[in-house]
């Protein structure tokens, strides 16, 4: 016989930690973390608390989304730091067509 020691944990979901031998989890549950209270890699929580599988989809709508993001702060940062400019532009127009 082995000396084995365990810690016991109370599962926050009965899907997390179902009835077994010791370190079992729920499907696609990392027995490693304490409760079985994460999902494996390359899974993650759905709106149900269940352990799904990440979709390739989901990892390209987030970099559509940070490089429309990145896009727009730039145009925002270019049009703050020539603000200045602009103004005089508009200044010499409004001078010269005043001149004829």
């Amino acid at each position: 016989a082995t000396d084995v020691e365990f810690d016991i944990w109370r599962c926050l979901e009965n899907d997390a930690c179902p009835s077994g031998p010791a370190g079992t989890c729920g499907e696609n549950r990392d027995p490693s973390e304490i409760a079985c209270g994460k999902c494996l890699a390359d899974f993650h929580f759905d709106s149900e608390s269940k352990c799904v599988a990440c979709s390739s989809g989901q990892a390209a709508l987030i970099l559509i989304a940070v490089c429309i993001l990145a896009c727009i702060v730039l145009v925002g940062l270019a049009f703050f730091a020539n603000r200045h400019l602009a103004a005089q532009t508009n200044s010499v127009r409004l001078f010269t067509t005043c001149l004829g």
